[in-house]
């Protein structure tokens, strides 16, 4: 209460009540409002309306495969699946889904003779992805095979795969010795250094993440790639493989190159993830390390070298150990690990196979609690327009509510999607004349020839870009080149670590695309009028007389020969033919 006043909370039933009829101030000395927060310690003052009422699950489909997974079960109110060998169906039903994926590739093999450790596959973590409607290949990589043969290379292991959207490489193969030694295999592609993949063709592509291809080894907010390269080898000593977490080890004049280790967690965005908590709670996952009591996955095999005498050790969590005898294989991904490395040959000794890979899918199921904050007038049941905002089941909601019945006017879905589902006008702006001067029609020639020379392109964003929308491929504008057109529609944002950062308001370009619109629609009315005139001239029918109600009055008509001559000169006359009857002619001679 206000200073000089007492306080007088009591209890009733499950409620704090406060009696007092003055103001109540958390911070505020004097509150000038019926709750007044105030602080001037810290940079942000917070009012914090939380439900932690996880019980009620909003309704979903669940992801299925076929065949089923071989494993599966529930973590809280998630899901989890997982696929230790071969291929399957996967099944994300109308909606989609938001998972969370743990993958790793097949294990490469080892060389034989003196040769290096298989690497392990990559190690592929993804938090919160978005996976769309639809049918999608889960392929588990196999374990790439030992060197049998003096001096063979092993192969590299398997791809693991979820459609086109996520791939998880193999684990580099081991190169075989000619009684010489070898350097281990690379971890999950990530070739270069430490003479990895010596002797061995590397792979032609890199990991695959929510599409985005050839991701190297890296960590982003969203995501974790593992994989590490071989070491060295050393006279007559090969070098271990790579495994996802380590470096294979560098071999020695003495001893061959133990495998580099597996990982147990990984850190995404300042959150550690323990791979074996966090993706099942299954107790056989995993391999335990006897010191720490871990459980890793995915380490690369141990070297082979001459006259070892003993063995050296594959890294935690499935890569094989190195001998100078015959090398032992990884461990396959049974129930518990995956992508391990196989183990080296000794003198004229085979390479051990790598070990399968491994694919865990995390469904999310969200809840439907809802944190809000209601704005009544009177009581809720009357007829005064109330309103209600706040978080429903992940969705910000703006509600009317009138009489107790409630009208949703505004979603912004967890997506990033803005809809008015009450179907009514979504956005106004004020438009009427009477605010309106120096009205004149805009050049809709102007607006044609903007958009004419305005760029469209297909891009994506970069890594560390914290969209909504989590598909970083887009189809949109370039800030720069808008500027040039649409100065007005062009603005700085400082929210980012990039200095000014420009954004767009694409407002002015929608009524350009108006105008312009509206000039084709000039220019194909021209056209039209100009094709029906061809049309026209093309289509004329040949002239018809109807002359049988046509007289010519020729009683006027005279014609003067007076002036009128004929040759007949050149007239040639048969009389073959004539015969002149002479029988009735009488000669009167009389007269004579």
């Amino acid at each position: 209460p206000a200073t000089g006043g007492s306080s007088q909370w009591t209890t009733g039933a499950n409620n704090f009540i406060y009696y007092n009829t003055s103001n109540v101030g958390i911070g505020a000395t004097n509150p000038s409002s019926k709750l007044h927060v105030y602080d001037d310690v810290y940079e942000t003052t917070k009012l914090i309306v939380q439900n932690n009422n996880a019980a009620a699950l909003i309704p979903s489909l669940n992801i299925s495969s076929s065949p089923v997974a071989p494993l599966s079960g529930n973590i809280g109110n998630d899901r989890y699946y997982i696929y230790t060998s071969g291929t399957y169906t996967l099944t994300i039903p109308t909606g989609g889904a938001i998972c969370d994926i743990f993958m790793i590739g097949g294990g490469g093999g080892a060389g034989n003779n003196c040769g290096g450790g298989g690497g392990a596959g990559a190690c592929i973590v993804a938090i919160g992805q978005t996976i769309n409607a639809g049918s999608y290949t889960i392929s588990v990589g196999s374990g790439g095979a030992g060197g049998i043969s003096n001096n063979a290379n092993g192969t590299n292991g398997g791809d693991s795969s979820i459609g086109s959207l996520y791939v998880a490489k193999g684990g580099g193969a081991g190169s075989g010795g000619a009684n010489t030694a070898t350097s281990g295999g690379c971890g999950g592609g990530a070739c270069g250094g430490n003479g990895a993949f010596s002797g061995i063709i590397a792979p032609s592509s890199l990991n695959v993440v929510n599409g985005t291809t050839n991701v190297a080894p890296t960590t982003t907010t969203t995501y974790a790639v593992l994989g590490t390269s071989g070491g060295n080898a050393q006279t007559l000593k090969g070098g271990g493989g790579g495994g996802s977490g380590a470096n294979g080890t560098n071999a020695t004049t003495g001893l061959a190159g133990p495998g580099g280790n597996g990982v147990y967690q990984v850190v995404i965005n300042s959150f550690t993830y323990n791979l074996r908590t966090y993706f099942t709670n299954n107790g056989t996952f995993g391999v335990q390390d006897g010191t720490t009591g871990n459980y890793f996955i995915g380490g690369g095999g141990g070297a082979g070298g001459y006259n070892l005498g003993t063995s050296v050790a594959g890294g935690k969590g499935g890569g094989g150990n190195g001998s100078d005898g015959n090398g032992t294989n990884g461990v396959a991904a049974t129930a518990n690990t995956g992508g391990g490395g196989g183990s080296g040959g000794g003198n004229y000794g085979q390479g051990g196979s790598g070990g399968s890979g491994l694919v865990i899918i995390r469904q999310r199921i969200l809840t439907s609690s809802t944190a809000s904050i209601e704005l009544i007038r009177g009581v809720s049941s009357d007829s005064n327009v109330d309103y209600k905002i706040g978080n429903y089941g992940g969705d910000f909601k703006i509600i009317s509510s009138s009489s107790n019945i409630d009208t949703e006017y505004v979603r912004i879905t967890s997506a990033g999607a803005i809809s008015n589902p009450s179907g009514t006008t979504s956005w106004t702006t004020t438009s009427d004349r009477r605010i309106k001067e120096n009205i004149e029609d805009a050049s809709y020639d102007k607006c044609y020839d903007n958009i004419n020379n305005l760029g469209l392109y297909r891009f994506n964003y970069i890594e560390g870009i914290n969209n909504v929308n989590k598909d970083i491929k887009q189809l949109g504008f370039i800030a720069q080149e808008v500027k040039e057109i649409f100065p007005k529609s062009v603005f700085l944002n400082n929210n980012y670590n990039i200095p000014d950062l420009l954004t767009i308001d694409i407002t002015q370009i929608n009524y350009t695309l108006y105008g312009a619109v509206k000039k084709l629609i000039e220019l194909n009315e021209d056209n039209e009028a100009r094709i029906r005139r061809v049309e026209t001239l093309l289509n004329l029918e040949p002239l018809q007389i109807d002359t049988s109600n046509l007289s010519i009055d020729t009683s006027n008509i005279s014609i003067d020969t007076s002036n009128l001559s004929i040759d007949t000169s050149n007239l040639p006359i048969d009389t073959s033919n004539i015969s002149i009857d002479t029988s009735n002619i009488s000669i009167d001679t009389s007269n004579i």
